[in-house]
């Protein structure tokens, strides 16, 4: 667990808060992370986490529910990480290095639940909640989520969302405000509503994108983790019309359950399991690295850790990551480095580099090739810049600049085009549009955002509220986005 500080606050400040979740499905306990807020949209701290405490799966949709609202008691929560580390501390044969990572975190985390605990409990009680997931919800109902799943590996569905708040209070341990309405104030969404407002709100306060803002934008953001996600940003008005009356309107949509030809494989792939997923890219490293076993391959995807492709040293959790350690260890290709009472530090072998080059370019060109397909339908659909976001892209970005000449460019930009132009070469029509609407592929993180809490900020913005039925369209004018990102 770790406690991401935002702002620093020595004195007792007074406000109702609010909670963005962002809900994550790249690891099968589910990733949580949380922005806390006061009722001014001021951030506070990020928490990250996550729902489940096993890789098993959950018991069944209350289970879900249960413990999404029992995270909504950051108090509790902040408690249980400082007991955790103050625990880890105890052990007189951790490593110097280690226990000054746990000791700056636990100093972090006692200053925010210093902070929450100098709160009246009508300060405390709750006036916003944001619950963005990776799933397809209407109506406030996860209708479908494919890679968060049960005991029997079944994708979660038909979750009653307003079951969250019930369930909290049923708890007794969060308190909500008395003008709080599950309506309006509980907004549960596709996780890539948050990313297509928080894209949004970079690309509108870019100096550089402000010419071909003006003249009407068609961008496309994709956020690659868990799954495989796309959001349309349109940004669209009058031909006469002022700047800040300009509409932004973002789509989201199932893309990653779209079929493509594999060539690498010879069959038909859903564009999430062919390249552009941690789970994926985890497998596509693996069977290159002579990892073959679908069972192996299961206990390295169940890490969720995709540096494993991208990095020679990753960190694994003793407990959790048990059995990959073990797998690494012995398959003589890999040797632990460090490693304390929580986490190992795994290391290839020098001997190995050769090895690990060959499936590290593999599981990268696997990828760059998935968004290239994906890319093209949207050139051919009149799309101007395509913008590749989040931490596995950038950390897939930072492996290709470590050796472009491995990879055959600076960037995965240059990747993602070397593919495009293979797949296009003799389609007239589809050069013609990427010329013509000055087609660019944007992947740098000036531009990607690291989670879609901040996204999902906006939601809860009093200056901007939201869909009532469809949890993946949004529209909204240029000023109110700018207005609402300023409290924000």
């Amino acid at each position: 667990m770790r406690i991401t500080p935002i702002n620093s606050y020595s004195n007792k400040v007074n406000f109702k808060s609010r909670m963005i979740f962002d809900i994550g499905a790249s690891d099968p306990r589910a990733s949580m992370k949380i922005k806390y807020q006061d009722n001014n949209g001021k951030d506070l701290f990020m928490y990250k986490d996550f729902v489940n405490d096993t890789t098993k799966g959950f018991d069944n949709n209350h289970d879900f529910v249960s413990k999404i609202a029992r995270a909504l008691d950051i108090g509790s929560i902040l408690d249980k990480s400082i007991a955790s580390k103050e625990k880890q501390l105890a052990d007189k044969n951790l490593p110097s290095a280690r226990r000054e990572e746990i000791e700056s975190g636990l100093k972090e985390v006692k200053e925010k639940k210093a902070i929450y605990d100098a709160q009246s409990p009508e300060d405390k009680k709750l006036t916003g909640v944001a619950l963005l997931l990776p799933g397809t919800i209407q109506e406030h109902v996860a209708l479908f989520m494919a890679n968060i799943r049960d005991k029997k590996k079944n994708s979660l569905v038909e979750i009653q969302l307003d079951d969250v708040i019930t369930e909290a209070k049923k708890q007794g341990k969060v308190q909500f405000s008395d003008e709080f309405n599950i309506h309006d104030d509980f907004i549960p969404c596709k996780d890539l509503a948050g990313t297509g407002m928080g894209i949004a709100q970079k690309l509108v306060n870019n100096p550089e994108f402000k010419d071909r803002i003006s003249g009407g934008l068609f961008a496309v953001g994709v956020q690659t983790g868990g799954g495989f996600g796309a959001v349309d940003i349109m940004i669209k008005g009058d031909k006469n019309c002022s700047p800040d009356d300009l509409m932004v309107e973002t789509r989201t949509s199932e893309a990653g359950h779209d079929l493509f030809f594999d060539r690498k494989t010879g069959t038909e792939k859903r564009l999430g399991k062919m390249g552009a997923s941690v789970s994926s890219v985890i497998t596509n490293f693996a069977t290159k690295f002579g990892i073959t076993d679908p069972e192996a391959i299961k206990t390295l995807v169940a890490t969720g850790m995709a540096q494993i492709a991208t990095q020679r040293e990753v960190k694994l959790a003793n407990e959790k990551d048990a059995a990959a350690i073990k797998l690494l260890t012995e398959s003589g290709d890999y040797e632990i480095a460090s490693h304390d009472a929580k986490y190992s530090f795994v290391k290839l072998k020098p001997e190995s580099e050769d090895k690990f080059n060959e499936a590290s370019k593999y599981a990268v060109e696997c990828y760059a090739d998935t968004l290239a397909l994906h890319a093209i339908t949207k050139i051919n659909g009149g799309a101007n810049l395509y913008i590749i976001s989040g931490p596995l892209a950038m950390g897939i970005n930072s492996r290709v600049q470590e050796d472009p000449k491995l990879f055959g460019g600076k960037g995965l930009k240059d990747v993602i085009f070397r593919f495009i132009d293979e797949r296009i070469s003799n389609d007239v029509t589809c050069g013609i549009l990427r010329k013509a609407n000055r087609f660019d592929i944007i992947c740098e993180k000036a531009m990607s955002i690291a989670d879609n809490t901040c996204g999902g900020a906006l939601l809860l913005s009093d200056k901007l509220k939201t869909f009532a039925r469809r949890g993946e369209w949004l529209e909204l004018p240029i000023k109110a986005l700018k207005n609402a990102t300023k409290s924000v």
